[in-house]
């Protein structure tokens, strides 16, 4: 059995390790963020469908992506500034019922032991367009570039 992709919708006993995933991906100042906590619980529950999640040949947690649709009008200056900004958005745009045209990519964060670590390059570089998660409408990169590497 080779890696396989799941979203947290389909899979979703696997938030908890994936909260603890990014509690040690992330530095110490990442965890005390103001936005983060109040955005992370609606992530997880209602758009469960977009947080991506990479399990190992053990069916083990071994990379988490979270990402948020959002109504963009496909104009440089119709972008969020920020990461917290994009989420602000996403969900009031959800809550306002606007149908989102773009997905944000916020993190991957890859486990730091096991297959997933060293393979982490190699499945990077095989990424591509942005894909959607398994249970989402189909969504891809709006501008179709091909993502580049975070330098992290």
């Amino acid at each position: 059995m080779g890696y396989q992709v799941v979203s947290l919708a389909e899979r979703p006993e696997l938030l908890q390790p994936a909260l603890e995933l990014h509690a040690v991906g992330w530095p110490e100042f990442m965890q005390h963020d103001p936005a983060a906590p109040e955005y992370e619980a609606r992530l997880a529950d209602e758009l469960a469908g977009f947080q991506v999640l990479l399990l190992d040949e053990k069916g083990e947690l071994a990379a988490a992506g979270v990402s948020i649709p959002f109504a963009w009008d496909g104009t440089p200056d119709g972008l969020p500034a920020g990461w917290d900004a994009v989420v602000a958005q996403g969900l009031h745009d959800l809550d306002q019922g606007r149908p989102p045209t773009a997905l944000a990519g916020l993190s991957v964060t890859v486990a730091r032991t096991g297959s997933a670590a060293a393979s982490a390059p190699r499945c990077c570089r095989r990424s591509g367009r942005p894909r959607p998660a398994p249970a989402s409408p189909g969504w891809s990169c709006p501008c179709g570039r091909r993502p580049r590497a975070s330098t992290r």
